[in-house]
């Protein structure tokens, strides 16, 4: 593993990759990365496997280190849940509380 490599997992524990363009020959790497359709993402944790991936779809898809206010962003504008067989768009802060507070309560902290 170089040291560039090395450097970015130690600085970091996420990364966010997604689709930029899909070729047949890396179709099975995207969809391990859970990249269904053109213009969707996923979170992945960084680790020697995951790193080799993104080797492989490099000049496929754009990729980067997501910020805390990226993700708070995201959940708000485009997070779902289940609830039962409905799906819920996670757009109220107390929804958010009530649901999810002890997964999201380390790093969300909602704003009023």
């Amino acid at each position: 593993m170089s040291s560039d490599i090395r450097t970015l997992i130690n600085k970091h524990q996420w990364l966010f990759p997604r689709i930029k363009g899909v070729s047949p020959k890396v179709m099975k790497v995207i969809q391990m990365l859970r990249l269904r359709k053109i213009f969707s993402g996923s979170f992945v944790r960084i680790n020697k496997t995951s790193m080799t991936m993104m080797k492989v779809v490099e000049p496929y898809v754009a990729w980067g280190f997501p910020n805390l206010k990226s993700v708070r962003e995201l959940i708000l504008k485009r997070g779902q849940a289940k609830m039962g067989r409905r799906t819920v768009p996670l757009t109220d802060n107390t929804f958010i509380e009530q649901h999810m507070g002890t997964f999201l309560g380390v790093w969300y902290k909602p704003h009023k």
